[in-house]
């Protein structure tokens, strides 16, 4: 073949074979180019019903153009050999790369994350390649993807497993449906994916055995070996990706490819390329929303609107265990009791932001309730052993300097630090006569976590994310992702998570394409275990504001925030911002001031 011509191609050198035939290196005579000149194998160039298909659908292919798709050039036959001629990108393919070496997560995720990119387009073009596998995945030496021989595994009529064509060194890959002959749609290939990304992250397949009908029974019957146990790098939110994808049911697996893509890059996969337009436009509007911001709170000279008796602010909480390093403990008791107020719609509640100032202070009951222009105050004592945990709580009346009512708890593990936290807000709300209602009580009553282990990491995230520099939202973040290792049903941490990646957008501490994805995953995920979480509604709304530019739904967001936390300052900040976006200043100041007088 080395040397020979074909149509108007001269054979340069081979490049590899494989079961669906050879690949050459070709010199294109009449356009002066290298193609890659594939000759598919005999069994197809003698079936003219098999030939019609591969012609057809080869067409559906060629028209398909997208960075992570390999070019096809032309499909002609010359001499009686069907050929395709495809574009020519040095590299490798995933096969030979995974020979040399075991990749790393977040390597595995941007390759997988750039197929999904590309067989997104090919299903919106009513393609289906039906043989995703190492072999047919392209590597160039810029790490871009490019994806190979769409389509070609059944375009030989070869649509189930028991024609061994096509079983070798493709049925591990293969859906249920497809290995069963069933009704192959998108879905399949998304199956597919997830077979893939688990060999990558796992070093071995899903889906195993000693022949044929085993790997077959395995891919219908059996469920894989949890991906975290075989790889602890794996992310929690990772390894739910993988196992989305493997679901037997296609009706369970991702809708398309594009939401398993943004699926991947929200639980901290690829390095996406950047919209370098889009991101301008983005750190433009943030900029220009915060810097709004500023000019507002100094013109207004951080005026406190007055406020009625039924304001109230959680001082922080005394430490009055033998170890210092309990503080963040005891700081996130404070912030526990001040979130549970925050929740009873007749009381204003101050932020702990603005209570934490006071925490080693020389000034008076009253000289903090006119600073905070407060009616009530809290404050008391954390004494922590274990898992032993003591609580003293008390309410003075700022204006009078007066003892209302003081109270010790008692908590033996997480439920009971619970309880007692919901205790002490609906004994507050008792004593200064606030009526709480139902919907109040059930998000008081809320229980974030049953694990000791995830309120410590979480709290831990908590007091670093509230100290708002970089350094520190790193670590928030670890210590959030920590939390949901261990509760994977921690609505709070993933909402935590979201935070930390919309901080690092609104100050450009990193890009929107790598933040904000992110964000949309961890508040979804918090919304999903609690829809009341109000914090995750405002992370959601401001994905929608900076990323999707969806004004409508960020305002829903916000309003929904609000409704569900109406003491919660970060979403009227963030509301605020969005108003003047959409020009509307008036309403932008009232939501700003809003925020002002809480935090």
């Amino acid at each position: 073949m080395v040397g020979a011509s074909f149509s108007h191609y001269r054979v340069v050198r081979k490049l590899g074979e494989g079961g669906m035939g050879e690949v050459f290196l070709a010199e294109d005579l009449r356009l002066e180019r290298h193609v890659a000149l594939k000759f598919l194998p005999v069994h197809i160039a003698s079936d003219p019903h098999a030939l019609a298909r591969f012609d057809r659908e080869a067409k559906a292919a060629a028209a398909v153009s997208h960075p992570n798709i390999i070019t096809v050039h032309e499909i002609g036959v010359s001499e009686g050999k069907p050929y395709i001629a495809m574009a020519y990108v040095e590299g490798h393919s995933l096969s030979e790369v995974l020979r040399e070496r075991r990749l790393s997560v977040g390597k595995s995720v941007d390759i997988v994350s750039q197929a999904c990119e590309g067989l997104a387009e090919a299903h919106r073009n009513g393609v289906i390649h039906r043989d995703i596998k190492p072999a047919n995945l392209h590597i160039d030496h810029s790490g871009r993807v490019r994806i190979l021989d769409f389509g070609l595994a059944l375009r030989s009529h070869l649509t189930k497993i028991t024609q061994e064509q096509v079983a070798v060194g493709t049925v591990e890959y293969m859906s249920p449906e497809q290995a069963t002959g069933g009704r192959v749609d998108e879905r399949s290939d998304i199956f597919s994916l997830g077979t893939l990304l688990y060999e990558l992250l796992a070093g071995k397949m899903p889906f195993e055995g000693p022949h044929t009908a085993a790997v077959i029974f395995a891919i219908t019957t059996l469920e894989p070996t949890p991906l975290r146990q075989l790889n602890p790098a794996v992310s929690p939110a990772l390894a739910s990706v993988v196992e989305r994808a493997l679901q037997k049911d296609p009706a369970q697996r991702y809708a398309s490819a594009a939401e398993m893509a943004a699926a991947l890059r929200a639980a901290g996969g690829s390095e996406a390329r950047i919209e370098r337009i889009k991101r301008r436009h983005r750190r433009t509007a943030i900029r220009t929303g915060l810097a709004l911001a500023l000019a507002l709170a100094l013109f207004t000279g951080w005026k406190l609107y007055p406020r009625s008796g039924e304001s109230i602010a959680v001082l922080p909480f005394a430490n009055i265990s033998d170890e210092p390093e309990q503080q963040y403990f005891v700081d996130g008791m404070t912030e526990a009791i001040t979130t549970r107020l925050a929740q009873i719609d007749k009381l204003v509640v101050i932020s702990r932001t603005s209570a934490m100032h006071f925490q080693k202070t020389d000034k008076t009951i009253r000289e903090i309730g006119r600073e905070l222009d407060v009616g009530w105050i809290v404050e008391g004592s954390v004494t922590r052993y274990g898992n032993q945990v003591r609580i003293t709580a008390q309410l003075i009346d700022a204006k009078k300097d007066q003892h209302l009512w003081a109270q010790e708890y008692k908590a033996n593990d997480v439920t009971d630090l619970m309880d007692v936290q919901s205790r002490i807000a609906a004994e507050i709300a008792r004593q200064v006569s606030v009526h709480v209602k139902p919907e109040d009580q059930a998000r008081i009553d809320a229980v974030q976590t049953r694990h000791a282990e995830a309120l410590d990491v979480y709290l831990q995230g908590r007091e670093r994310f509230n100290r708002r520099m970089p350094a520190d939202i790193t670590a928030a973040l670890d210590y959030f992702n920590q939390a949901i290792a261990i509760d994977s049903t921690f609505a709070q941490a993933f909402a935590g998570i979201a935070d930390c990646y919309t901080v690092r957008a609104m100050w450009n501490w990193d890009t929107s394409q790598n933040t904000f994805p992110r964000a949309r995953y961890a508040s979804e995920r918090a919304l999903q275990i609690d829809p009341m979480l109000a914090e995750a509604h405002a992370s959601r709304a401001m994905v929608q504001l900076y990323y999707d530019w969806d004004w409508k739904a960020a305002e829903v967001s916000f309003k929904t925030a609000i409704g569900l936390n109406p003491n919660y300052a970060t979403a009227y900040h963030w509301y605020g911002l969005a108003l003047m976006s959409l020009g509307r200043y008036g309403d932008a100041r009232d939501k700003l001031e809003r925020a002002v007088r809480l935090d």
